[in-house]
């Protein structure tokens, strides 16, 4: 994903606070396609010895996630049944996932992507929310590749 031209701005519409600190963190989170843990976030931001601690980012992404400005994926497990940490994705538009044996995550393709939308049938989102009370909001799906 592309950083925005107005920062600034873009994050004061989600209701987030700017600081250097944060457009930092959210420049790197927008030019990695690989959907980075925290703590690879903070090895591409901590470097350049800008007093940005780990728990900086861990708090920065946490407060991204809840505006929108981000979307966490959940704890990603390798073949060898070794989990991950979470990973971030700045691109928040509906698309999915796939999760390689090794443990990256790759987006895939838009149309593909939307394919398998648009074949997930109505009466399922209907199902959910007559079992659990929830409406769903967006719909994340993940394929997992069999190792």
């Amino acid at each position: 994903m592309q950083v925005p031209d107005d920062v600034r701005s873009y994050f004061g519409i989600r209701g987030v606070r700017w600081t250097r600190r944060r457009e930092e963190i959210f420049a790197a989170l927008c030019g990695c396609a690989d959907h980075p843990t925290a703590e690879e976030l903070f090895q591409k931001v901590g470097v350049r010895d800008t007093g940005i601690s780990l728990a900086t980012v861990y708090s920065t992404l946490e407060l991204f996630t809840r505006r929108g400005l981000c979307r966490r994926i959940g704890a990603v497990h390798s073949a060898d049944q070794r989990a991950g940490g979470a990973r971030y994705d700045a691109d928040t538009r509906d698309h999915a996932h796939v999760i390689t044996a090794d443990g990256r995550v790759l987006d895939l393709p838009e149309d593909l992507g939307r394919e398998v939308l648009a074949r997930l049938p109505s009466d399922v989102l209907d199902a959910v929310r007559s079992r659990t009370g929830v409406r769903v909001a967006r719909v994340a799906i993940e394929f997992i590749e069999d190792a």
